[in-house]
């Protein structure tokens, strides 16, 4: 197994105190894939989830680029 640092978000604005929709809108778009070694299937770990908006984000810019998420582990719930 390897560890991977693959994910960027790029312009989120700041989400404290946001609606879980507001949370899910603020984040849309903004999860870049980079140094991707080829498609295949990840566990992914976050820090903290509070909503999961930007876990759903990550998955689904993993899955334009051909990456199934088998598993997704947080360090920390807010």
């Amino acid at each position: 197994m390897s560890v991977a640092p693959v994910l960027r978000s790029v312009g989120a604005a700041e989400s404290v105190g946001l609606s879980a929709a507001a949370r899910a809108a603020n984040v849309r778009g903004t999860v870049r894939v980079r140094g991707l070694p080829g498609a295949g299937t990840v566990v992914l770990v976050d820090d903290v989830v509070t909503t999961g908006a930007t876990l759903a984000e990550s998955v689904a810019a993993l899955a334009r680029r051909g990456v199934s998420v088998a598993a997704a582990i947080t360090l920390a719930a807010a």
